[in-house]
């Protein structure tokens, strides 16, 4: 009798924890659908690190397991200004449904100037699902075929390399979906990267063409005893206007770029040969031999010179590691 009562007994745990797994594995989710995304793009241009924009054309495509999947049509573009999409198709193929569109848009873009001209940038093109999250959907880069035609040339830049990544991006907000817990929600990304090299010697002659001349115009006042501080004067105001270009190259700036320090180079430089010039002048004017005055400023010139190309080179030579690593 006991022993029956122990066999009921161990049956009817078995069929509960059986009821218990069953009804554990009929709860759990299945694995999220997933589609092949990929990218080529066909241009690209107006680059203005000024204003932090650039433009680009490009295609795109997806191969879904089922066509009731659109990543095309449900995608965001997280750094756009304006994007216009063009083109949709979709056909059933042997590997799914594909769907392919074509995309031409404006992206904002955080491009660090403190080694200009010398800099290198990355073209990012961040992309992220916008309706379903990764409990139903991810994506998969398909960088096999994704890239860059070969015929792209973006004016005063050298193209480097293109890089499409997939990835998860996780937001402290379940934008108000009752079914998340937690707070956050997690959505499928896709960044596109083009990484681009500026082409730094017309750029750099044309930032730095009025520092040098006004460097050299300054050295000379001290040859000169006539209207050498007018000359000099001349000079403080062309690297001041200079100075505010800077704005319009690089755009509102915190810190010290490049071009703000060799800016200040050739301010300190004025200063000095001013310096020199105020003491040479006072020492003629009160009975010195101008002779050896003239001397004196030759010496002070070519020390000056030296200094002021050395400086330069470091600062300069500075800027092209900072901008290769």
């Amino acid at each position: 009798m006991r022993a029956a009562f122990a066999d009921a007994v161990r049956l009817s745990v078995a069929f509960l924890l059986m009821v218990v797994l069953l009804g554990g594995a009929g709860e759990a989710r299945a694995a999220p659908d997933r589609c092949n995304l990929g990218a080529y793009i066909t241009s690209l241009s107006q680059v203005d690190t000024a204003a932090g924009t650039f433009r680009a054309d490009f295609w795109m495509w997806s191969v879904c397991p089922s066509s009731e999947l659109e990543p095309l049509k449900t995608l965001e573009f997280v750094n756009a200004v304006s994007v216009q999409p063009s083109l949709d198709s979709t056909l059933k193929r042997d590997g799914g449904w594909w769907a392919t569109r074509k995309f031409t848009g404006i992206f904002r873009q955080d491009f660090s100037l403190h080694n200009y001209p010398f800099d290198e940038q990355p073209l990012v093109i961040d992309i992220e699902e916008g309706v379903l999250d990764t409990r139903d959907f991810v994506y998969a880069a398909d960088n096999v075929n994704s890239g860059m035609n070969p015929a792209v040339d973006l004016a005063g830049w050298r193209l480097k390399d293109f890089q499409l990544t997939g990835g998860v991006t996780t937001h402290p907000t379940t934008f108000g979906d009752p079914s998340l817990r937690g707070g956050v929600s997690r959505y499928a990304t896709l960044k596109m990267q083009v990484g681009v090299e500026r082409n730094h010697m017309a750029n750099f002659v044309k930032a730095t063409f009025p520092l040098y001349i006004s460097a050299l115009l300054a050295l000379i006042s001290l040859t000169v005893t006539d209207g050498r501080m007018s000359l000099l004067g001349a000079t403080t105001f062309a690297v001041v206007l200079s100075f505010v270009s800077v704005e319009k190259l690089v755009g509102p700036h915190d810190g010290v770029y490049l071009l703000d320090q060799l800016h200040f180079a050739t301010l300190a430089l004025i200063m000095a040969v001013t310096g020199q010039g105020v003491i040479s002048l006072r020492a003629i004017a009160h009975g010195g031999d101008a002779a050896v005055q003239r001397r004196r400023d030759l010496h002070g010139a070519a020390i000056l010179l030296g200094g002021y190309v050395v400086l330069n080179l470091i600062l300069i030579g500075r800027a092209i590691i900072d901008a290769k690593t």
